[in-house]
């Protein structure tokens, strides 16, 4: 499984997202038998956004949501 796992996480540091917070760096701990990811900084998320009302576009959102996703998936 954890070769498997570094697979997947070397594939998706080595894009480069429009909709989705990039990966930076991954590494596995040992002793925790752990993955920890070093993850883009994101001044704000989506929860807050809806919680302040502040969305004014919901149709944008549920295409930048479906545009991360197919991101992911190519």
């Amino acid at each position: 499984m954890k070769e498997e796992e570094e697979k997947i996480y070397k594939n998706l540091k080595s894009k480069t997202f429009k909709n989705v917070c990039n990966i930076i760096d991954f590494f596995y701990v040992k002793e925790k038998s752990a993955y920890y990811i070093l993850m883009e900084y994101c001044s704000y998320d989506l929860y807050s956004l809806i919680k302040k009302n502040e969305i004014k576009d919901i149709d944008f959102i549920i295409r930048q949501i479906a545009n991360g996703i197919k991101e992911i998936h190519d």
